[in-house]
């Protein structure tokens, strides 16, 4: 009789564990600092696949024609949109998400739009967007999205901007006239090359890209 009861017991346990274990990594709650070292930073470029479980092209380009019209694009979007599926394994294994380059020339815009679930989390603007990174910064085992932007006509302004989709947040960092953010990586780390703007004769200065708490919200700085 004891021995069946411990027996119970231990498949309940094992039960419980196989649940926890088994969730959907993009549904647990964001607990700050899960590890003490972030995932190795990456660029996108190249290697672009649409997963088996993923939308298809159409659906994507319905579903971001959709969004830009909730957000006040007017005119004849489907006509003139153009949509290129970039996501990588990384993205879609880590946070079952499929990106998707938009371009939209006469609304001016040139971005990365990120579909979750058949829904359009967000579309991170650029004019053009040049490039767009993987990124750990919250350390918290799930990568956000970073993209080198453009920003601006006549006075031009490089910029970054960001999501985290454990919060679903979006960032952005400017120091329009003043600097521009170059982004790159070295050693798996995001950085930024800060350089003075409209001054060539300037050499730029190397900065870690971050995310800080700063009045208990994150922000996207350079230190």
């Amino acid at each position: 009789m004891i021995f069946k009861v411990y027996i119970s017991l231990f498949l309940l346990t094992f039960i419980c564990l196989t649940n926890l274990f088994s969730q959907d990594t993009l549904n647990v709650p964001h607990i700050d600092k899960i590890s003490e070292f972030s995932l190795s930073a990456l660029k996108i470029n190249g290697n672009y696949y649409t997963p088996d479980k993923g939308v298809d092209i159409s659906l994507a380009k319905s579903s971001i024609i959709t969004e830009l019209t909730k957000e006040g694009i007017k005119g004849d979007i489907s006509s003139f949109i153009k949509i290129t599926e970039i996501t990588t394994k990384e993205s879609w294994q880590n946070m079952g998400v499929q990106l998707y380059r938009v371009i939209l020339d006469y609304a001016w815009i040139n971005g990365v739009a990120i579909i979750k679930n058949k829904n359009v989390l967000t579309i991170l603007k650029g004019m053009p967007t040049e490039t767009v990174f993987l990124a750990d910064l919250d350390k918290d085992s799930i990568y956000e999205i970073y993209t080198n932007y453009f920003l601006g006509s006549g006075i031009i302004s490089e910029e970054i901007g960001g999501y985290n989709i454990s919060l679903n947040e979006n960032y952005c960092l400017s120091m329009r006239m003043e600097k521009d953010l170059h982004l790159y990586i070295s050693n798996g780390i995001l950085m930024a090359e800060v350089r003075p703007y409209n001054k060539l004769d300037e050499k730029p200065i190397i900065k870690k890209v971050n995310l800080k708490k700063i009045d208990n919200k994150y922000k996207l700085i350079i230190e």
